[in-house]
């Protein structure tokens, strides 16, 4: 038997790419720097829904995909109905 039994731990999370780039902007606009000052705070906050938006455009992607095939009955045999 092996006694030296080694354990793998894997750790995911920390902080991603959108809010490390609403970070900045947040602190540039309220620095008050001329690029990012002139900019709306509704683009500023933005920056967070990115992800969520990627993921609603990909599932409204795959849902009419998904339809288009079943009207044109070229879905999966299981799934097609018999005439």
């Amino acid at each position: 038997m092996d006694t030296n039994k080694t354990q793998t731990v894997v750790q995911s999370g920390g902080v991603s790419l959108f809010t490390v780039v609403f970070i900045v902007l947040f602190i540039l606009k309220v620095a008050g720097v001329e690029a990012v000052a002139s900019l709306s705070w509704w683009w500023i906050f933005a920056v967070l829904f990115f992800p969520l938006l990627a993921f609603l455009v990909a599932a409204l992607i795959a849902f009419v995909f998904a339809a288009t095939l079943t009207v044109l009955g070229r879905a999966h045999p299981r799934v097609r109905r018999k005439k």
